[in-house]
């Protein structure tokens, strides 16, 4: 199996360029990625991800405001809006 890595590095850009357009002086603190795996039919079989911070309570307290704030942005509103 060979992954195309290139969709997720564009994200990664783009993210970045809004960061520093945004915020010119901010620094990145805790960052991970999270990663749905999908099955060769498209059936999705898990949830993978990386952070930047080993302990396992920021990784918590990270994910929890991430959850809060993808509920109350107005990014990218989907089909369920």
């Amino acid at each position: 199996m060979s992954i195309d890595t290139t969709q997720l590095l564009q994200m990664v850009a783009g993210l970045s360029e809004d960061i520093e357009s945004d915020h010119p002086d901010a620094e990145i603190g805790t960052f991970a990625v999270v990663v749905e795996i999908s099955d060769a039919e498209g059936n999705w079989t898990m949830i993978k991800y990386r952070c930047n911070d080993e302990r396992r309570w920021v990784q918590a307290g990270f994910f929890a405001a991430a959850k809060e704030a993808s509920e109350h942005s107005h990014e990218r509103l989907g089909d369920d809006e």
